[in-house]
């Protein structure tokens, strides 16, 4: 997890992780993305981009008990979020996968840089 940068404004702590795919992961057409994302704010959407172009918005839509024991006041009760990212218009070569959170109140921060290759 690396918070890498936030909106002016943002007032609130802003955890997240990947669990999918890993750094340096070689990818072909598609590549599932799955992690989780929590604030002391609710959680709107997860963007996904490709080389900072947005390849997928996602709404966090799944249970996530491990990270609900770790973290009991998050406001949100679902904090998992998953995604299957089209990768065939993609340059074969080295990318980077971004995940920003948008809170409720505004606020959007990254929350994970994930180096990927793209092999065809």
């Amino acid at each position: 997890m690396r918070l890498v940068k936030r909106s002016p404004g943002c007032h609130s702590l802003l955890l997240g992780s990947v669990d999918q795919p890993k750094p340096g992961a070689q990818v072909s057409n598609s590549v599932a993305v799955t992690g989780w994302v929590l604030s002391d704010e609710p959680i709107r959407r997860v963007s996904i981009s490709i080389d900072r172009r947005l390849a997928q918005s996602i709404t966090p839509d799944g249970r996530r008990p491990d990270v609900d024991s770790l973290y009991p006041q998050s406001p949100d009760r679902y904090k998992g979020w998953q995604g299957l990212i089209d990768m065939s218009q993609v340059a074969a070569g080295p990318h980077e996968i971004e995940m920003r959170a948008l809170e409720a109140n505004g606020c959007e921060a990254d929350f994970a840089i994930i180096p990927i290759e793209h092999v065809r």
